[in-house]
């Protein structure tokens, strides 16, 4: 269609606005909050929890808070590397490829992100 470019434009609003987030989420509760679960229902197998019950700590204050708190400080930071390397990626596909000079490619990446892109889910 002739519209090379455009794609540092639909690299950047396609990952920011939906790929980034997505995936960042996927990944984290793939990895990060599989392992949690596993963790946590092993400690309630092997009688941990009770333990601290028993010596008067409340189990969801010293074990899931703080996880749970630290995922969601640690995942828009997640998103924020998610987005950057997808658009590393894109220049690298654009500029071989499509044989176009990088600073366009990154012009129409910055130029085509606005303040709604990157608040949306706020």
């Amino acid at each position: 269609m002739g519209q090379t470019s455009r794609v540092g434009q639909a690299v950047s609003i396609t990952l920011v606005r939906e790929l980034g987030p997505v995936l960042t989420a996927l990944m984290v509760a793939g990895r990060n909050s599989s392992g949690i679960a596993s963790e946590l229902g092993s400690m309630k197998v092997t009688e941990q929890i009770d333990a601290m019950r028993a010596l008067g700590t409340d189990p969801i204050q010293k074990l899931v808070t703080p996880r749970v708190i630290a995922t969601c400080i640690v995942l828009p930071l997640l998103t924020i590397i998610a987005d950057f390397s997808g658009m590393v990626g894109g220049w690298i596909v654009n500029t071989p490829l499509l044989g176009l000079p990088a600073r366009p490619y990154w012009r129409s990446v910055w130029q085509s992100l606005e303040w709604n892109d990157l608040t949306q889910g706020c």
